[in-house]
């Protein structure tokens, strides 16, 4: 039979075990919650900067490892996986020039994920797709359409960096409208398109353009008038 003290050291000996044991238990689950909120953090900080890929990889990686941590701080990690999933349908779409479906997904995601804090940032590829929708009408020559986008994006996106880009390409706009009213023979719309670059835009790479322009169409202008004047004469002498 084991003395009394043998038994006594033995529970010592087992408690001390237990506590190793169970702080090495804690030492190993405090890693486990570092990690997750780093990984958290890493793929909040890739949202923000646009890196979609990054960002769905780091939250895809709480979904499948740390989902057990229960940390009240990465509880919406599954709602940032969705917010990343549709960014990178956007931003693949406009890789494959399909700015429909970018600008939808975006729209879409501004839509349900308004306080997100990759918004302002999709706010900015927004009104950048939409120029590039504007641009892409004004080279096919639908110059309403194009100038109603403009439009839109000075009203629903002001004061930001993109305004002195669309004064100028409004003016291009209306260059390129005028210069093909005038190769079409339409001489007096053309003066009307030069003018507009002339007083609104004048401080545009459109200017010189757009002067050369309305002195040429003025010159056929004259020269029409003075052939439908010399053609009256004859008829009338006839």
């Amino acid at each position: 039979m084991r003395s009394k003290p043998f038994r006594t050291i033995l529970l010592v000996e087992l408690l001390l075990f237990t506590a190793l044991f169970t702080g090495l238990i804690i030492a190993v689950y405090n890693t486990y919650l570092d990690q997750a909120r780093q990984t958290y953090q890493e793929g909040n900080s890739a949202l923000i900067e646009g890196d979609y890929l990054t960002a769905y990889r780091r939250f895809k990686e709480i979904a499948d490892i740390y989902r057990f941590s229960s940390l009240p701080e990465i509880a919406d990690y599954n709602d940032r996986l969705a917010q990343s999933s549709l960014l990178i349908y956007a931003q693949f779409s406009q890789y494959q020039q399909k700015l429909e479906p970018a600008i939808q997904a975006q729209e879409t995601f501004l839509a349900v994920y308004p306080a997100s804090p990759a918004a302002p940032i999709v706010q900015n590829h927004l009104a950048r797709l939409y120029l590039q929708k504007a641009d892409q009408l004004r080279q096919f020559s639908n110059y309403p359409s194009a100038l109603q986008i403009y439009q839109q994006i000075e009203q629903r996106f002001p004061n930001t960096i993109l305004d002195s880009v669309i004064e100028s390409n409004r003016a291009a706009l209306f260059l390129q409208w005028g210069d093909e009213l005038r190769a079409n023979g339409d001489l007096e719309r053309s003066i009307e398109k030069y003018t507009i670059v002339i007083d609104a835009y004048p401080h545009t790479p459109s200017l010189q353009a757009a002067l050369a322009g309305i002195l040429t169409a003025a010159r056929d202008w004259r020269l029409s008038q003075l052939n439908i004047g010399a053609y009256a004469r004859i008829i009338q002498e006839d």
